[in-house]
């Protein structure tokens, strides 16, 4: 599979960054605020976080009270026919949960097509 390359536009309070997610089959790859981040999915990116660029979640070593915009193509079968759709996306991540119940943050992704 080739990689994929998605704009991506994060925002948080410090502001709004537009992006890429760069995803092989297998890791997604993005760099926010000069700093590499890698993962399998969303809740597993990690890189060397800088506490002054980000809201930090120390107890759980997470990114807090983001979000992400992007598109993804998806493959639509109809009538045993493929069509590439977009499938608008919002990744919201917030900590406002953990403060209140100690759990990890919510993922969540909305259509917004």
């Amino acid at each position: 599979m080739k990689t994929l390359i998605i704009p991506l536009t994060y925002n948080d309070k410090k502001g709004t960054i537009k992006t890429q997610l760069k995803i092989d089959g297998h890791i997604i790859y993005m760099v926010l605020r000069e700093i590499k981040f890698k993962g399998s999915d969303f809740e597993s990116l990690e890189g060397q976080i800088d506490i002054q660029k980000f809201d930090y979640c120390e107890h759980y070593n997470d990114l807090t009270n983001f979000s992400m915009e992007f598109t993804l193509p998806i493959c639509i079968v109809q009538n045993n026919k493929e069509k590439i759709e977009k499938l608008r996306c919002k990744v919201v991540i917030s900590d406002s949960i953990i403060s209140l119940i100690a759990i990890r943050p919510k993922l969540t992704f909305y259509d917004l097509g």
